[in-house]
């Protein structure tokens, strides 16, 4: 062989050798980023799918938390007074209820309640003056 021709070949060769590396790595990286690309739409997905979750569950308790405050109301108000623990609880769900983003439609009841005495006769004071901070 002509020493020639190997010279001449020998840049030819490696040029042909470094473009079908670079088309292997090419392919390798399109195969990487469509992967990763793929993972992201799942986080997204998933994501998505718990914030869901997550905003019908604090709607689930808000709603829950609202039921039960009318319905302690109405029972306190049935019976012209609110013990003690009643008291605590409602303050407590109050509270929550607030914080989970219930609206101001509770606001009137929750003062009607802290109204109400804390014993069948009346003679304690209304919840509103007791040492709870509302």
């Amino acid at each position: 062989m002509d020493i020639d021709l190997v010279l001449q070949l020998v840049p030819v060769v490696f040029s042909a050798i470094c473009a079908t590396i670079m088309a292997i790595f090419k392919s390798r990286l399109k195969k990487r980023e469509k992967f990763l690309e793929k993972e992201e739409e799942l986080r997204e997905k998933e994501e998505k799918e718990r914030r869901a979750e997550s905003e019908a569950i604090r709607e689930g308790m808000t709603a829950i938390l609202r039921d039960r405050m009318i319905q302690m109301y109405a029972h306190c108000e049935k019976n012209k007074f609110a013990p003690i623990y009643m008291v605590e609880n409602m303050n407590h769900m109050y509270q929550a209820y607030h914080i989970l983003g219930g609206n101001g439609a509770m606001v009137t009841l929750y003062e009607k309640f802290k109204l109400f005495p804390h014993s069948h006769s009346g003679s304690e004071d209304t919840i509103e003056d007791s040492h709870l901070q509302v």
